[in-house]
């Protein structure tokens, strides 16, 4: 079973472009503009599921999404994005890392498509990616 990719981030652009190449890759995707209609929607997570969060969020942020997450049994494993610089990024980092949540990578807006298909690449096994992303 190929697992779901969870995207969350206010800026449709963004989640159309992540969308893309995750599709690209064969994977399922769902996306979400605010961090309260994902929990709305979802309450579990299969294995391998991964959730890809913009720190900075209307109404709940990023870090108030990994303490949820943190409550949660089996959570999904968490790329971290944001446009506001790395200082940002690495303090979430830590916090995730303390509340045991499993960060797969942190990316700036600026430079982070290339990266995040590396990411997803590296963490996803191989049989379950689309022949036509290699």
């Amino acid at each position: 079973m190929k697992p779901t990719i969870y995207l969350i981030d206010d800026d449709p652009a963004i989640l159309a472009l992540l969308a893309e190449i995750t599709k690209s890759l064969g994977l399922i995707t769902e996306s979400f503009t605010r961090a309260k209609y994902f929990f709305r929607q979802i309450s579990s997570f299969e294995t391998g599921s991964i959730l890809v969060l913009d720190l900075l969020i209307p109404e709940e942020d990023g870090i108030e999404v990994m303490k949820k997450l943190a409550k949660m049994e089996n959570p999904p494993a968490l790329i971290l994005i944001s446009g506001r610089g790395i200082d940002l990024l690495n303090s979430a980092e830590k916090l995730g890392h303390a509340d045991n949540l499993k960060i797969l990578g942190c990316l700036n807006k600026s430079d982070m498509v290339d990266k995040f298909q590396q990411l997803l690449e590296q963490h996803i096994p191989t049989e379950t990616l689309s022949p036509n992303s290699f």
